[in-house]
């Protein structure tokens, strides 16, 4: 713990100026994305000026608000999941910006009514009343990102095609299929409302072990790499980033970047021991293939590895991801495993630098999912960062 700490404190003071000049250019409300947004949707450059003009109009709050993702039962009825509580979605939205939100209700069990999950008509209700309020208590005109974990077919869609898992697709080592696959996941989730499909899993499947290797298209990077490209083909309606816009496909999520799949001890969610130049030669191969696919958003390890937590691993997050690869899509958390830097992997000795910990590592939007820590505590962060660079300043000028 302590090495690790001293190397993240090395790599911090390295690109501290770069860092900090970039959260004070948010803390003064101008946008740190005008500088280097690239153009990784493929946007017209009539639509790219609006994403500029819009993000530069949010304040800082709303630009926290848009990296934050809230669970579904955060703003659900207690008794009816089908109706949307508008004090508790006006607080998300209007007090706190948030941007996005995720999951099917029924995760936890049934509804107090006997519901047990939607079927595609009471998705389409709830995602409306989701947009519409959005839409009434936010100051800007940002719809929410609503995403699902669709990983065999639209599985929380009650009366949707469902697929044998990853593993049983792999066992075809038809492409064609798994464009099929993907194409009818991403029809039947976007079809109910939700645009963010959370999948496929690309992780490779070497442990028998682990209680997710299901999930998996298996254990050779070369199959996993093919097939998982074509899903996303599938998801995404066509090739090279599709289009995402269609009323039939969605944004697809590779997941979890990357070595998740091999945990020494087998469980989910722990450490792997993995050499770098064997990361490189196996579990990357199939990430870099959805890269070159143009795989709208990816989803975090959030297990470690090599003693470092996926999600403030600022040299698979940033300089391969990032400066190697030349990814230009959407880093998104696992459930609430910004928090675990703190209370499980025990890297952050604050809840306050593990949030800070994860977004210097490389992450846009955090998993949150049951709370209002994580736009809490950046923004406390960030005003920390410009009132001391003030009076960092106050001392220069002296």
């Amino acid at each position: 713990k302590q090495w690790y700490q001293r190397r993240v404190r090395g790599m911090q003071t390295h690109h501290f100026a770069r860092l900090v000049f970039a959260f004070l250019v948010i803390a003064l409300s101008y946008s740190v994305c005008e500088a280097k947004l690239e153009n990784f949707y493929g946007l017209s450059d009539e639509d790219q000026t609006f994403v500029h003009k819009l993000v530069a109009s949010l304040t800082l709050k709303e630009k926290i608000g848009q990296m934050s993702n809230l669970d579904i039962s955060m703003i659900t009825n207690d008794n009816d999941f089908t109706i949307i509580n508008e004090t508790k979605i006006k607080e998300a939205v209007f007090e706190f910006g948030i941007g996005s939100f995720q999951n099917d209700p029924f995760s936890s069990g049934p509804a107090k009514n006997g519901k047990f999950g939607f079927n595609v008509h009471e998705w389409i209700s709830v995602i409306t009343q989701v947009q519409n309020y959005t839409l009434k208590y936010s100051n800007s005109s940002i719809p929410c990102l609503y995403g699902l974990d669709s990983v065999h077919g639209a599985n929380y869609v009650l009366g949707a095609t469902l697929f044998p898992h990853n593993t049983g697709l792999a066992a075809t080592f038809n492409e064609d299929f798994a464009q099929q696959q993907g194409s009818i996941t991403g029809k039947d989730t976007r079809t109910a409302g939700p645009s963010w499909v959370f999948g496929p899993v690309l992780g490779i499947g070497i442990n028998p072990l682990w209680s997710r290797i299901y999930e998996t298209f298996g254990e050779d990077p070369y199959v996993a790499s093919v097939l998982g490209s074509a899903y996303i083909r599938g998801v995404q309606g066509g090739p090279k980033g599709g289009n995402i816009s269609l009323s039939t496909s969605g944004a697809s999520c590779a997941k979890h970047y990357f070595g998740y799949s091999d945990p020494k001890s087998g469980k989910d969610r722990t450490q792997a021991w993995i050499p770098y130049r064997y990361m490189l030669r196996y579990f990357l191969p199939s990430f870099e293939a959805a890269f070159n696919e143009g795989v709208a958003t990816v989803m975090v390890n959030s297990g470690e590895v090599d003693g470092i937590p996926g999600h403030s691993n600022y040299q698979y997050l940033t300089q391969l991801l990032r400066d190697q690869l030349k990814w230009g899509g959407l880093v998104a958390s696992d459930w609430q495993d910004i928090e675990r830097l703190h209370d499980v992997h025990h890297v952050a000795a604050t809840q306050l630098d593990a949030v800070f910990m994860g977004v210097t590592a490389g992450l846009d939007m955090s998993f949150i999912p049951l709370d209002y820590s994580f736009p809490q505590l950046l923004l406390r962060k960030l005003l920390l960062l410009a009132s001391n660079f003030t009076i960092l300043c106050s001392f220069c000028f002296i």
